[in-house]
């Protein structure tokens, strides 16, 4: 059976900001300071590697 929508409605629930005091989720913190290692860690390779050795 084929629908046809000409308009779609939907609710939007606002938060409030979370108050400056209040620690973020530390998820997300956590999730940050691992892709920071990485990065890091793969300067580091690139810088140490040894382009035309056998290692």
């Amino acid at each position: 059976m084929t629908t046809h929508i000409q308009r779609a409605i939907s609710d939007v629930t606002v938060e409030p900001d979370r108050p400056r005091d209040e620690p973020a989720d530390q998820r997300w913190e956590e999730q940050a300071r691992f892709e920071r290692m990485q990065r890091r860690l793969e300067r580091l390779r690139q810088r140490t590697r040894a382009e035309g050795f056998d290692d």
